[in-house]
C-alpha cells in the first residue's frame, strides 16, 4: 500500500536524520539553569566519525535524494505533488469534491515534507563536507 510505503521512508529518514542530527551535536538548551550556556558539546572519536561518513551517511544521502526527487517529480509519476493536484483536479471535475480536498491535502502535507527533506538534506551535506572531507571519504 502506498501510504504505507510513504510513512515507513518517512520514518526511517527522520530516524536517521534525528540519529545524525544528534552525532552532529543539534540539540535543545535544558529547560532549567543558566540561559547563556548552550549544551554541553558532543565529541565523538574519529574512528567513530568515519564509520558514520562511510557507512551511515551514503545510504542516507541516497534515501533523501530519492524523496526529494519523488516528491518533486511530474504528473506522471504516481505520489508526487503535481500527480495529486491532477488527481484532485479531476476529481473535482468528475463531481468529487471531497476526494479532491483530500488530494489536495495530501499534496500541502507532502510539500510541507519536502522542506523537511530539504532542511536534511543541507545538514547532511555541511556535516560531509565539515567532518568526512578530510578523511577522504567525502562522498
Amino acid at each position: 500500500m502506498r501510504t504505507t510505503q510513504w510513512t515507513r521512508r518517512l520514518a526511517v529518514t527522520g530516524a536517521a536524520a534525528g540519529i545524525g542530527l544528534a552525532v552532529v551535536g543539534v540539540g535543545t538548551a535544558s529547560a532549567q539553569g543558566d540561559p547563556t550556556t548552550g549544551p554541553a558539546p558532543i565529541t565523538i572519536s574519529a574512528a567513530q566519525v568515519q564509520q558514520l561518513c562511510e557507512t551511515k551517511l551514503p545510504p542516507l544521502k541516497t534515501k533523501v535524494t530519492k524523496l526529494v526527487t519523488w516528491i518533486n517529480a511530474g504528473p506522471t509519476v504516481a505520489g508526487s505533488t503535481q500527480w495529486l493536484h491532477v488527481q484532485a483536479q479531476q476529481a473535482a471535475a468528475n463531481g468529487h469534491p471531497a476526494r479532491a480536498d483530500i488530494l489536495n491535502g495530501r499534496a500541502e502535507r507532502r510539500t510541507g515534507v519536502l522542506t523537511i527533506l530539504q532542511d536534511i538534506q543541507t545538514k547532511i551535506n555541511d556535516f560531509d563536507a565539515a567532518h568526512c572531507a578530510y578523511l577522504g571519504s567525502g562522498k
